[in-house]
């Protein structure tokens, strides 16, 4: 493997500026002043990108894209007034670029999950940046592989969506522009100007110097007092059953695919009971999580973007800036999952759908805010109010053009945390792309691969069960359970038949 590698410019020289962290920012710098060496919060996302394509041209766009979002340029320390957060007026990173060595595809491979792994585990110094860092793997003139990876405190999903797009029009133009040494050099020029004059209106710090206002004590207030109410009775742990708990330590990782077809059906069901995906998707999760947990009342989280502002806390020119803004607007939010009273799954989406009404205009309260209002009963190894997630993103990605190249395919890489399990959900063209991440301690390997089959097939078998009680679906599913072990065991003793069959045996030697 070669490479060179470009230095990044550390956050401190003296032409900065100081803003506040906003509320979101001030949870991560807390658990980051708690635990200074974690990487939880690294965000690593790999672009494959296939056809002809020019390093020079991305590494002038990696450059202008961190110069156009001040996010991308900031550095956290704590001041007088509480959390700042300090915004370097240049680019403070480069993209570095490594030639494979290897010819063999799996080798090659080989390198970039080394390479993932290494930027998952690497911490970032948010004192003095950067909070970004980008490297272009090729394993041939014809492929490459984009590998950025960030903190959390400065980015958020709808942050990628914008970080490609800005990647995509900045590289076609930088290719457009290195047939001429002039023209190069003055896109250069661009690249180190501050974001305030190349790009919005609106930067990050503009929000959260904003959000006190946004966020003002009589909302606040309303806030709280609807999610008291709320969530009162309610378990704030799931509790597992007894003799989960393994020896095995870490966090395990499972991706699978539901096709396009599978996903289209689920779509169609989702609008004819009036229902969206997201919806369908958690009511059957609840019900996932109640065969495996065997609890009927319990509260899963899921992460919300964030942006939508309190009505009338802000200008119609300000929303805007908002949307297109590149920072952390992340907030958690509590669903409640209540399974008690054998219901049927009708009835389930039912509450689901009232849920989801109730808590619509309950969003925006941060989530450490109601944490601390409700004060539950905290453990180290545990998070508060709740321990599995769903997440379901639509595919929004509309820049997948490099020039003359096209990305093929993305993943994203993230820390579980103190979570017992999430279920990250992305709805793509062709179909829907899963990653379960599992707490080891609780899940085995073969438990998580038992559980997604199943999930699979409730899926498959929604229709089918729409009528049917709580308790005759979780039958179902043990009988699914039973018939795939009975299957799997089918299969393997014709495997050692086929085996003996083949097996060549010594004659009996008779003395």
């Amino acid at each position: 493997m070669r490479g060179n590698t470009n230095m990044a410019v550390e956050c401190g020289s003296t032409n900065m500026r100081s803003f506040r962290q906003s509320f979101a920012q001030q949870r991560l710098w807390f658990l980051r002043q708690l635990e200074p060496t974690s990487t939880q919060h690294n965000v690593v996302m790999q672009f494959s990108i296939e056809g002809t394509f020019h390093p020079a041209a991305m590494r002038k766009a990696f450059a202008a894209m961190i110069a156009g979002h001040s996010a991308l340029r900031t550095c956290y320390r704590d001041g007088a007034d509480g959390p700042q957060q300090w915004v370097e007026s240049k680019t403070s990173s480069a993209l570095q670029f490594i030639a494979s060595s290897e010819a063999c595809p799996q080798a090659q491979e080989r390198q970039v999950r080394a390479l993932v792994q290494a930027e998952r585990t690497t911490v970032f110094d948010l004192e003095h940046g950067p909070v970004m860092r980008g490297l272009l793997f090729q394993r041939n003139p014809l492929h490459h592989e984009l590998i950025i990876s960030v903190h959390h405190i400065s980015f958020d999903g709808r942050s990628g969506e914008i970080m490609l797009q800005d990647l995509a029009e900045g590289y076609t133009e930088a290719a457009a522009r290195s047939q001429s040494q002039a023209q190069a050099q003055a896109a250069e020029a661009i690249a180190a100007r501050p974001a305030a004059e190349m790009r919005k209106q609106w930067q990050y710090p503009d929000f959260a110097e904003a959000e006190p206002s946004l966020l003002p004590p009589d909302l606040v207030a309303d806030q709280l007092a609807f999610w008291r109410g709320h969530l009162q009775d309610i378990p704030l742990q799931l509790q597992w059953p007894e003799g989960r708990r393994q020896q095995a330590a870490g966090t395990g990782e499972h991706r699978f695919t539901i096709d396009a077809a599978l996903t289209a059906s689920l779509t169609k069901f989702a609008r004819t009971q009036r229902l969206s995906v997201f919806q369908t998707l958690r009511t059957l999760f609840s019900v996932w999580l109640h065969y495996l947990a065997e609890q009927e009342l319990f509260l899963i989280g899921t992460d919300i973007h964030g942006r939508n502002l309190p009505a009338g806390s802000a200008s119609a020119d300000f929303r805007r800036g908002v949307v297109d803004m590149v920072g952390f607007f992340v907030n958690q939010l509590p669903l409640k999952c209540d399974l008690r009273g054998s219901p049927t799954l009708s009835m389930l989406f039912e509450r689901s759908r009232r849920d989801r009404q109730q808590v619509k205009h309950y969003q925006h309260l941060p989530f450490d805010r109601l944490v601390s209002a409700l004060a539950p009963e905290r453990r180290s190894d545990s998070a508060p109010l709740f321990q599995v997630k769903l997440n379901y993103q639509p595919d929004r990605v509309t820049s997948r053009v490099f020039g003359e190249a096209v990305l093929t395919q993305f993943r994203i890489e993230q820390a579980l945390g103190n979570l017992d399990l999430v279920l990250d959900i992305m709805h793509g063209p062709q179909g829907m792309h899963a990653c379960i991440e599992y707490n080891r301690q609780l899940f085995s390997a073969q438990d998580i691969d038992v559980a997604t089959a199943l999930w699979l097939r409730l899926l498959k078998d929604l229709p089918y069960l729409l009528d049917l009680p709580l308790p005759e679906i979780c039958s179902r599913l043990k009988q699914w359970d039973f018939e795939r072990q009975h299957s799997r065991q089918q299969r393997h003793h014709a495997s050692n038949r086929a085996r003996l069959a083949t097996t060549a045996r010594r004659p009996m030697q008779v003395s």
